[in-house]
């Protein structure tokens, strides 16, 4: 960014699910830079949007971009995205004609305003941030206790966890399958929902410690996996 000129973009991505949240210090220093720099500053929020509160996540940061973008939360698993931002950057749009097969497609629109109703009135956050959480200190408590190697992180609702191992792929796999056998469909990370409850979380970490009790002991985790090891990332596209 330092390096950018007058007119560029910079953009941000919004999404803490691998690491701890920006703070409020780093964002607001990268919001300065793109003012005095004169660049359009845009927050990537379609999987942090509508999870921690009624709207963007930087609306907790305090720090206001050119450029917010969401989607997913916001219908609530119907298709919809928004865009938006300041009238001297989104003005810039009126010169561009955007042709559409779906132009007159309402009802993302209608799930949206829906979605977004439900989440005020059932104050949905509150339950997504309670539930996250208690899944993180549930994950780190029993870690403890089985003395196997983990790491969690990201935002409550969005709680991910990584196991610290020579094969780590290999524990993330055998992890979902005995969850699955146990009635859990789960993989590295978990997006906690409004119809979560206490005892479902209660359940799932019960659960959980009796699969960290094995993969903390087994000498072998390959032979207790009935398929192959999870891909990493995108590696499965690569020949």
């Amino acid at each position: 960014l330092m390096d950018a000129h007058p007119g560029q973009f910079a953009a941000i991505y919004m999404e803490p699910q691998r690491s701890e949240p920006p703070t409020e210090t780093f964002l607001q220093g990268v919001r300065d830079l793109a003012t005095n720099h004169q660049c359009v500053l845009i927050f990537d929020e379609l999987t942090s949007g509508f999870r921690m509160n009624l709207g963007g996540i930087h609306m907790i940061h305090g720090v206001e971009p050119d450029i917010a973008v969401f989607g997913k939360a916001l219908g609530n698993g119907y298709p919809i995205s928004a865009i938006i931002g300041r009238r001297s950057v989104m003005e810039s749009a009126q010169a561009t004609f955007i042709s559409s097969t779906f132009w007159t497609e309402k009802i993302g629109f209608v799930a949206a305003n829906a979605t977004i109703e439900n989440m005020r009135r059932n104050e949905t956050q509150t339950a997504l941030i309670k539930h996250g959480e208690r899944i993180q200190s549930g994950w780190t408590t029993i870690a403890n206790e089985t003395g196997l190697a983990v790491e969690v992180s990201g935002i409550p609702p969005l709680a991910h966890i990584e196991f610290k191992s020579e094969n780590p792929l290999a524990f993330q796999t055998y992890y979902a399958q005995k969850m699955l056998e146990l009635g859990f469909l789960v993989g590295a990370a978990v997006y906690t929902t409004q119809s979560y409850t206490d005892e479902i979380v209660d359940e799932f970490i019960e659960a959980s410690k009796g699969v960290f009790q094995t993969l903390a002991t087994s000498p072998d985790v390959l032979q207790l996996l009935k398929g192959p090891v999870k891909h990493g990332g995108f590696t499965r596209l690569v020949k």
